[in-house]
């Protein structure tokens, strides 16, 4: 990504990998919405849960098609170092950064997954929302949420990705409890729809810029196993599992 996108809006061309991803999200809680809406309780349970997966089916055969028609392209240093993309050149040269990036997907997968996948399950176990309401609220807040990207991606073009992450850091220390907290006990979907959204735009301050920040701290020869390995995530297709008419 870095290679490619114009100096200067480097940040704002890295956000549109959330917004593909939040945009399966929300394609998942849509189908669930779509369900609710063409059958009932009994039928879902029955036989409807299983149309979602083959909505993934179809999606994940597309999406491989896709994938085969890109090209890879390399460049001189990786085609002359024979440690190119080796766990040992990883560790023996860039070992601090590793775990820099290791730290930063911990922290930034933790409330993004509580933010976004989790909360449909909080809204309507904790704070005791119907399933059907829970289910509007997030996909309007998810739908928010990747108009979001790009915003705060230009926005780190402007403030540099340095503040971006403090920010992130800061106020995601010192906003998740208090908004979790008032979730608990919230009862207006529009109010949850108003916390989830502000807990959004602060995640936003990592998503926006994590695949830039995590690129740039390695040089091309481990650039995409350094950054792709702290950052895989065995939960991301929880996002796509149909089991929300199954909370209550």
């Amino acid at each position: 990504m870095s290679e490619v996108a114009l100096r200067g809006r480097r940040g704002f061309f890295s956000s549109f990998q959330y917004v593909t991803l939040i945009g399966g999200q929300l394609l998942a809680v849509l189908v669930v919405v779509i369900l609710q809406q063409l059958l009932d309780e009994s039928e879902l349970k029955a036989w409807g849960w299983r149309i979602p997966f083959v909505v993934g089916a179809v999606t994940a055969v597309v999406a491989l098609f896709l994938r085969r028609t890109l090209h890879e392209t390399s460049s001189a240093a990786t085609r002359g170092s024979k440690e190119a993309g080796s766990v040992a050149e990883i560790f023996r040269h860039h070992k601090a950064a590793f775990f820099t990036v290791l730290g930063y997907t911990a922290g930034g997968s933790l409330i993004f997954y509580t933010f976004t996948t989790y909360m449909q399950k909080y809204l309507v176990n904790t704070a005791g929302m119907s399933i059907k309401t829970a289910s509007y609220v997030m996909t309007g807040c998810l739908f928010l949420y990747m108009c979001m990207q790009p915003v705060f991606g230009a926005l780190s073009d402007r403030i540099g990705r340095r503040n971006n992450m403090l920010l992130f850091g800061a106020l995601g220390a010192l906003a998740t409890v208090p908004i979790l907290t008032a979730l608990r006990t919230v009862s207006s979907p529009e109010l949850a729809f108003v916390l989830i959204a502000v807990a959004l735009a602060i995640v936003s301050f990592y998503t926006s810029i994590s695949g830039i920040v995590k690129a740039e701290m390695f040089p091309a020869e481990v650039r995409a196993l350094a950054s792709g390995w702290p950052t895989r995530s065995p939960t991301r297709s929880s996002a796509a599992r149909p089991n929300m008419w199954r909370w209550a």
